[in-house]
């Protein structure tokens, strides 16, 4: 790396030589992230009604003002989803509420070969 002297910051060698032309590939990268970023919210937030965190301040009795957040009640459950069965994040009000459609038991047998084993 060296000190660009137009942008005085630093660049890789390989990108000033014009070797590897990343143009056409930044549009792709970036259509590709945002579309993971669609399918898989890793936030603090519910899957079905989209509760998240929320910021705000705590005051004390003797009026001392310090910044706080409140988060939802999130918990992990086996949620039916577009067909499949999937893991996500549930605010326990939607579980309550019956907004979440949970998945049939499952009723795995062991097979006669590996209860033999």
């Amino acid at each position: 790396m060296h000190l660009d002297p137009l942008n005085t910051r630093f660049q890789p060698l390989f990108f000033e030589s014009h070797l590897l032309d990343l143009s056409h590939v930044s549009a792709t990268v970036g259509a590709f992230f945002r579309d993971v970023k669609e399918i898989h919210n890793m936030s603090k937030q519910c899957a079905i009604c989209g509760k998240g965190t929320v910021a705000g301040r705590s005051i004390s009795h003797a009026h001392n003002v310090s910044n706080r957040t409140w988060e939802p009640n999130l918990q992990k459950v086996r949620a039916v989803i577009d067909g499949t069965t999937q893991r996500v994040w549930v605010c326990t009000r939607c579980v309550r509420s019956g907004k979440v459609q949970k998945p049939e038991p499952r009723t795995w047998q062991p097979d006669e070969a590996e209860a033999d084993s």
